[in-house]
């Protein structure tokens, strides 16, 4: 595999691969970006050597089947809601973007709304987390949810700082649309984004915004909730449809 960039020569920040098979999928001339984590892919015990966002998954229909450990591919050119082939006894239709709200530029999230404990927030998707965590202030603030509480299990802190203290908690249900996960255990993390950043304190002006500033979203799905979801993402209709990975009622 020849990794070159858009003049023919090496890139730090960006390669480009002629060819890249998928499934029997196959891209000419795809993008990907070099991680800055020089060990990516050096522990055998976790042989990841990259990361698939949306940029590249965006291009078709995206199945995520956790219960059976598939990732399915389908073409976009179908009428919509048509989609679900598998046996669901509820099917949850939420709409998605992929940029953050107030901006058009893509950054290959998954953002959509979700519902936890009846209260509607913003979330992303990211299969590459094996938790899912929640910003303190939105726990605090909506829930009620502090390092007092009842119920949570500290985690340690960030930088070994004791006002950044991270902990999880057991909250009651999250759903989409009809589908449900109840008693999720989500990682509540200290807001240190934009702003709120001790090493991004400063600015050149009073109109101007961090790149990170409003870019933590309120929610992250990570893997300890998506495992129990079974996901196809319709790129074309921007549109995820969502079913649990319980075996749905027999017929009578």
């Amino acid at each position: 595999m020849k990794l070159l960039d858009r003049t023919g020569y090496a890139s730090n920040d960006y390669v480009v691969v002629h060819s890249f098979d998928l499934g029997g999928l196959v891209g000419k001339d795809v993008y990907f970006m070099v991680s800055p984590n020089a060990r990516l892919g050096a522990n055998p015990n976790s042989p990841i050597v990259g990361v698939l966002a949306n940029d590249l998954m965006g291009a078709y229909d995206t199945e995520m089947d956790f219960a059976s450990n598939k990732l399915n591919y389908f073409s976009p050119d179908h009428c919509d809601g048509k989609v679900i082939y598998w046996p669901a006894d509820v099917v949850a239709v939420v709409p998605y973007r992929t940029s953050r709200p107030g901006s058009a530029r893509r950054d290959s999230h998954l953002r959509l709304p979700v519902t936890l404990e009846g209260k509607e927030l913003s979330a992303i998707i990211d299969t590459g987390s094996p938790r899912s965590t929640i910003s303190a202030e939105i726990a605090r603030d909506l829930f009620h949810v502090t390092t007092e509480t009842a119920g949570t299990t500290p985690l340690g802190t960030i930088e070994n700082n004791p006002d950044h203290k991270v902990f999880s908690y057991g909250f009651g249900h999250l759903s989409f649309e009809g589908v449900t996960v109840n008693r999720p255990q989500i990682v509540v993390l200290p807001d240190l984004v934009g702003s709120k950043d001790p090493a991004n304190r400063f600015r050149t002006g009073g109109r101007i915004k961090r790149v990170d500033d409003d870019f933590g979203p309120e929610i992250t799905l990570g893997m300890d909730i998506l495992r129990n979801l079974h996901l196809y993402v319709a790129s074309q209709e921007r549109k995820l449809y969502i079913t649990s990975t319980a075996t749905p009622a027999a017929s009578p």
